[in-house]
């Protein structure tokens, strides 16, 4: 029996989980904490099966003060199931606008 190589396909879910995950924790200064892992949910329809299934990696929230950072937010938040919740550098919301009917949706 000839010895294949393993890549991250061949392992079990729980484990490239646990691989995605690292990742998340990884310090990305600058970036976004799913600069890493998006691409690689991207790679196949297995990887990104595994990812939408796992909610503890949707689980990290980042709010900038780009509009699409509040988008992906709230697709995190879909994602992450009754995972609690890691918010990394929200940016903070006045009392002004949180009375906004706009910022009402994005408060959790």
């Amino acid at each position: 029996m000839e010895n294949q190589p393993y890549t991250i396909l061949t392992l079990p879910p729980e484990l490239t989980i646990s691989i995605l995950e690292h990742l998340l924790l990884t310090p990305n200064v600058g970036r976004s904490p799913y600069h890493d892992v998006l691409p690689i949910t991207q790679a196949s329809s297995q990887l990104r099966s595994t990812a939408l299934a796992a909610p503890s990696l949707w689980s990290t929230i980042e709010i900038t003060d780009k509009p699409a950072s509040f988008n992906f937010a709230k697709l995190c938040l879909s994602r992450s199931g009754n995972h609690n919740l890691d918010v990394v550098d929200p940016v903070p919301l006045t009392p002004d606008q949180l009375r906004e009917p706009e910022a009402i949706e994005y408060v959790v």
